[in-house]
């Protein structure tokens, strides 16, 4: 009776360790980000979503605080990352073309957590007096 028994244990012990998904391939530092929410407020508190700008661009904030901005097309653009305090998270790409261009600057924190960067910024921009506000939500894939 207890040959059986045997085989069964096997399959039970190949089931519960042998189905685990491999993660040598990406290095833990290596988070891969996505834009799920960019907004823009004017003086009348009208909001514009422009996520759509950001559709199949991938963001990685590295330990070094580097940035990698890979765009649909694979090509990436570097910058840095600068989280100073914890109220103010501050972005810089030499050179942004858009629509990175949105996420350069300080910009004050509204959510961080392990899967979820909210930003915003207030805009003091003389030429767009009609403009107010940014605010962009990273998530984590």
């Amino acid at each position: 009776m207890q040959k059986p028994l045997i085989p069964a244990l096997f399959i039970c012990l190949l089931f519960a360790f042998g189905c685990g998904k491999s993660t040598d391939d990406q290095p833990e530092n290596a988070d891969t980000w996505v834009v799920s929410l960019l907004e823009f407020e004017n003086v009348d508190k009208d909001l514009t979503d422009s996520t759509s700008l950001f559709t199949g661009y991938e963001f990685e904030f590295n330990a070094d605080n580097t940035i990698a901005i890979i765009n649909p097309n694979g090509i990436a653009q570097e910058g840095k990352w600068e989280n100073p305090s914890s109220a103010v998270y501050e972005i810089v790409v030499a050179k942004p073309v858009p629509p990175v261009v949105y996420l350069q600057g300080t910009w004050e924190v509204v959510e961080h957590s392990s899967d979820v960067l909210e930003l915003k910024v207030t805009i003091d921009d003389p030429v767009n007096v009609f403009a107010k506000s940014r605010r962009v939500k990273f998530i984590k894939l």
